[in-house]
């Protein structure tokens, strides 16, 4: 899923601070950089049996997202092609 919102964060550190997940069932997170732009990767638990994982840019204002969400067991299975999808993805 793609989701684009006006936002008023100015910088990829306050969308981390942010809270979007709650720390608890945070995997892994980093800054990325994706076709020349940076971003916010987070890789999460949603339900005991479920993964996520988010993309994050900020460009124009704007707050786009990437949403990944799959079983525990079909994660690493689709993994290239979500990372196909992201590379895919280009901001003007």
């Amino acid at each position: 899923m793609v989701s684009v919102k006006s936002t008023n964060l100015k910088s990829l550190a306050e969308v981390k601070a942010f809270g979007y997940i709650g720390r608890e069932s945070i995997l892994k997170e980093r800054f990325v950089e994706i076709n020349d732009r940076e971003a916010y990767e987070i890789i999460f638990r949603q339900y005991p049996d479920k993964k996520a994982k988010w993309i994050i840019f900020l460009a124009n204002g704007k707050e786009y997202t990437i949403e990944r969400y799959t079983t525990e067991n079909l994660y690493t299975t689709s993994e290239e092609i979500f990372d196909h999808v992201i590379n895919s993805f280009i901001i003007k």
